[in-house]
């Protein structure tokens, strides 16, 4: 579940590439691994033990699919982008939203910018496509801090 490959090149340079499954490891736990890996290889320690714990927290048995209920398209291009929000345009955002909030807590900075990019990008495939259609918007957030109580920083697993 995980291929590792080396090159070393003539000028003294290496590349070091890593694959693995993420059905067994998530993009945090495999940094952990790539840096306990770098730390064993330069100092001779491994200070890092993974907590493999978190399955028993969330049994992937009760997790709803990913993708239900839409289709899948193999022929379609990723646009990427990257907007930068200052303090200030959350901070505007947030109060353009105030009148919503009524008694509630005041949504957090990530909801009020989730919220304005997924208005702005279903708007534009509506305008696109004469209609609304079913859409994913997938976020990664890291839960071992959120949980009550905290998982250990070193939880390992998807």
């Amino acid at each position: 579940m995980l291929a590792v490959q080396i090159n070393k090149f003539r000028c003294g340079g290496l590349a070091i590439g890593v694959c693995s499954s993420h059905r067994i490891i998530d993009s945090y736990s495999q940094v952990l691994f790539l840096k306990a890996w770098a730390n064993a290889a330069t100092n001779g320690g491994l200070v890092i033990c993974p907590d493999f714990d978190s399955p028993s927290y969330f049994p992937s048995e009760n997790l709803a699919p990913l993708y239900s209920g839409l289709p899948r398209t193999r022929n379609t291009s990723i646009l990427t982008k990257r907007f930068v929000f200052d303090k200030n345009a959350i901070y505007k955002l947030r109060e353009r939203l105030r009148p919503e909030w009524r008694n509630e807590r005041p949504p957090s900075r990530v909801l009020v910018v989730t919220a304005v990019l997924t208005q702005a990008i279903l708007r534009a495939d509506r305008e696109k496509h004469g209609k609304s259609r079913a859409s994913i918007i997938r976020q990664a957030i890291n839960v071992r801090e959120r949980t009550s109580p905290p998982l250990s920083k070193y939880a390992c697993g998807n």
